[in-house]
């Protein structure tokens, strides 16, 4: 998982890659998903590929990767 920096589970990781035996593979997997529980990992399911484009007369638009448009009470129009 990228970006994701944990010693237990790069060490269940590299583990898992040096045996063939299926219950230990199991083991390292099941480290590995416990950590990442543990820490709370946020895994996105989908990479959603979107472009926002605004005028520069808005101001405070802060889009996120939940909330598009989560801000809305904040943003102003400058006039000029």
């Amino acid at each position: 998982m990228a970006r994701f920096c944990d010693r237990a589970c790069d060490a269940a990781f590299a583990a898992r890659e040096l045996t063939l035996d299926r219950t230990a593979r199991a083991r390292f997997f099941r480290v590995m998903q416990q950590r990442i529980r543990d820490e709370a990992v946020l895994l996105p399911l989908v990479d959603d590929e979107e472009y926002i484009a605004t005028n520069p007369a808005l101001q405070n638009i802060r889009p996120n990767m939940l909330y598009d448009y989560g801000n809305g009470d904040r943003w102003d129009v400058i006039r000029r």
